[in-house]
């Protein structure tokens, strides 16, 4: 069994290797080398998990193998530590790239969002109105308690159109103002009417000469179906102009508002965001005061665009009271029919108060609701309220 021909089976190495350790001639361990082994084990160890320190280097184990017996046993105490550490590191590096890449999209993200808050924060509503009126032609909708929802297209300066039916509108022109009833009936002028309802209550010769003055101006044949009404817009249930000086179109006056003081409101800046008609909006708002009355206004412009999307009126003697009106801005520069300004009334030659029939010099005449003068020519029509100039 011992010849050596025949070699050592390795179950019997092994068996030998350890009936190693109890043999009573085999040297003792050094307790010394094994408690600093531990030691050092440990400390690597507790290193790793707490500051993940670079995989160990020459010098540390040449300190393993300063108080090793042989190069075995350094081998077999080192790769632990040494490993626990480089999967540790590379965690704990995979772990910093995200959180840096992280931190570096939130920054940019606030960075972003903060530029345009601030840009935005910096527009006063002063800046929206002036853009409108820089504007062509409108297309808005009305949402009034005092009056039926309607359709406005304004073409500016200075024609407007009020829709609350095809058949039921208002035409504007300057401070001009005709009401258009389509009803099927005969022809009725109610501007005569009306200017001696007037005259009549009052009693005064100067209201009776400017009714008069007005009729004269009014009375007109129109077409026949027809049921038109030429008044002025601070005459009819219309209490305040459309337009302004410059006959630009003047949204809170559709609204039937009229601030007392609108210099607070048009240096308002936005408050938050909300939502109108289904549009991400800054909202501004302002207490203001029409005629006396307190009214909360709440005008949305759209994020994206930077321009108006609608104003809400609210009461706020009616706490938790729907709007008292609403205005939602449809389009802007649509493409407007010239026909829906045009008046169906034919204002015959004999209802003008006069005709130029010379001029010497310069003449220039400046039409009602108009601020330019404009030079004049023979046989040129004088309506009522025209103004000359010589």
């Amino acid at each position: 069994m011992t010849n050596s021909e025949h070699p050592i089976p390795d179950d019997e190495l092994q068996l030998a290797d350890l009936l190693r350790t109890v043999r009573t001639d085999a040297a003792e361990p050094d307790k010394q080398l094994l408690r600093d082994l531990r030691q050092h084990s440990l400390t690597v160890f507790q290193e790793s998990a707490l500051t993940a320190p670079a995989v160990a280097g020459p010098s540390e184990v040449s300190t393993f193998t300063d108080h090793a017996h042989s190069d075995d046993e350094v081998h077999q105490a080192s790769p632990r530590p040494e490993r626990a550490g480089s999967d540790s590191s590379m965690s704990r590096f995979t772990m910093k790239t995200v959180l840096t890449l992280t931190a570096a999209v939130l920054a940019t993200l606030g960075i972003w969002f903060t530029g345009q808050t601030s840009s935005a924060s910096s527009v006063r509503l002063s800046e929206i109105f002036e853009s409108l009126r820089q504007q062509n032609s409108l297309q808005l909708q009305i949402r009034r308690a005092d009056t039926a929802n309607a359709v406005i297209w304004v073409k500016q300066p200075g024609l407007l159109r009020w829709e609350e039916s095809p058949t039921s509108y208002r035409i504007a022109r300057g401070s001009r103002l005709w009401k258009i009833e389509d009803n099927g009936m005969t022809v009725a002028d109610l501007a005569s009417n009306k200017a001696e309802q007037r005259a009549a209550s009052s009693g005064a010769a100067e209201l009776q000469s400017d009714t008069a003055g007005m009729a004269a101006g009014a009375g007109a044949a129109a077409e026949p179906g027809l049921h038109a009404e030429s008044v002025s817009p601070h005459e009819d249930d219309q209490t305040v102009s459309w337009f302004d000086h410059d006959g630009h179109i003047d949204l809170f006056a559709l609204l039937n508002i009229v601030p007392d003081d609108p210099r607070p409101l048009m240096d308002a800046l936005p408050e938050g965001t909300a939502t109108w008609n289904g549009h991400s909006c800054y909202i501004y708002t302002s207490e203001v005061t029409s005629g006396g009355h307190p009214l909360l206004l709440q005008i949305y412009v759209d994020r994206s665009t930077r321009q108006l999307a609608g104003i809400a009126a609210l009461d706020l003697l009616r706490k938790g009271a729907p709007p008292v009106a609403e205005l939602t801005l449809v389009a802007m520069n649509p493409v407007v029919d010239e026909a829906k300004f045009k008046v169906p009334v034919q204002l015959a030659e004999q209802d003008y108060i006069g005709k130029i029939t010379d001029t010497q010099g310069l003449v220039t005449l400046r039409p009602a609701g108009v601020q330019r003068w404009t030079p004049v020519h023979r046989q040129l029509l004088v309506q009522p309220r025209d103004w000359i100039r010589t």
